[in-house]
């Protein structure tokens, strides 16, 4: 067992957005140039419309 309070029932510490925030930066970061190209990523929604409506229809028939 871990003791201690979870993130969500504790007040936030003052210092905690800029860490938060210097986290967040640290993930968005262009791609390098030599990058392998991701058909699936940054592409527009509409595009990729067709194969969540049809995981959201398969979802449907397993709940």
């Amino acid at each position: 067992m871990v003791r201690g309070v979870t993130a969500n029932q504790q007040e936030p510490d003052q210092n905690q957005a800029q860490r938060f925030a210097a986290f967040l930066r640290s993930l968005h970061r262009p791609t390098p140039p030599n990058a392998p190209s991701n058909p699936f990523r940054g592409v527009p929604l509409y595009r990729q419309a067709a194969s969540i409506e049809e995981r959201t229809w398969i979802e449907r028939l397993w709940c």
